[in-house]
């Protein structure tokens, strides 16, 4: 048994990033809790078809031009001109069903985007966070005699660090160095999950993880500009069972663990 490897990034400019070994099976978990990620599992968990994330306003607005998509994003934390959906979870509802969506932030979509090379990339947020470590776990369970490396990408905030991701990286990387067949490679991310009120020994839940993301630097932004609700729905820990998977940075609905007894990947 070959063991799976856990590697923490805190941004996704992070250079190291960009390196995708074509003898390895790399699995990009991407999370930006405020908001992207957190608004991509809703999106998916109300029937969105598929996702494509984009590096800039421009290739977004490009790329949707003549197509029958829906242009959803964010700049400034504002909707820009001409988009048809911000980055709010409560935008993404039953409407988006069957929608096919063109995804750019500051934040969020450049990760998605510059994790294309990935064998597969996954969206994690604290609203599917088992789904993710469960799915991840499996993953790494059937591909035993390969090398694996699984790569916890914080989106980060224009290149810094941001507590919020911080965290979730941290509590991903509990929960899958607490079983068996992982070894972390290089900086151990779990002490960062404390402060959001998480165990860093087992990944679980201890405290308020609202408060927490309130008090963040991104999440006092967000209620500034209106969307404190935003923040709110973000620390609703495992309120979907979904988790979107794809790769070259387009993101399908992926798997959904109450239907699936086995999950069927890879």
């Amino acid at each position: 048994m070959i063991p799976c490897r856990v590697r923490a990034f805190r941004s996704a400019l992070d250079p190291g990033l960009s390196d995708f070994p074509s003898d390895v099976l790399v699995l990009a978990v991407v999370v930006d809790v405020l908001r992207a990620t957190t608004t991509l599992v809703h999106a998916f968990a109300h029937g969105a078809r598929s996702a494509r994330a984009f590096a800039s306003l421009k290739e977004a607005r490009a790329f949707a031009l003549g197509r029958d998509v829906l242009l959803c994003g964010e700049s400034g934390g504002i909707k820009p001109e001409g988009f048809d959906r911000g980055n709010s979870p409560s935008e993404f509802t039953s409407d988006v069903a069957g929608c096919d969506l063109v995804l750019a932030t500051t934040n969020g979509a450049p990760a998605l985007a510059r994790t294309a090379g990935a064998s597969h990339q996954f969206v994690a947020a604290f609203v599917n966070v088992s789904a993710a470590a469960d799915a991840l776990s499996a993953i790494a369970r059937r591909n035993a005699g390969r090398a694996c490396e699984v790569r916890l990408v914080a989106a980060g905030k224009m290149g810094a660090p941001a507590a919020e991701d911080d965290a979730l990286v941290g509590v991903l990387a509990a929960r899958l160095l607490a079983s068996p067949g992982f070894e972390l490679d290089g900086e151990d991310p779990r002490p960062r999950c404390a402060a959001a009120g998480f165990d860093p020994a087992s990944g679980l839940v201890r405290g308020d993880l609202q408060e927490f993301l309130l008090a963040t630097e991104h999440g006092q932004t967000l209620v500034q500009l209106g969307f404190e609700r935003d923040v709110r729905d973000a620390a609703q820990v495992d309120a979907f069972t979904r988790l979107p998977f794809g790769r070259g940075g387009t993101i399908g609905p992926g798997l959904d663990r109450s239907q699936a007894v086995e999950i069927p990947l890879f």
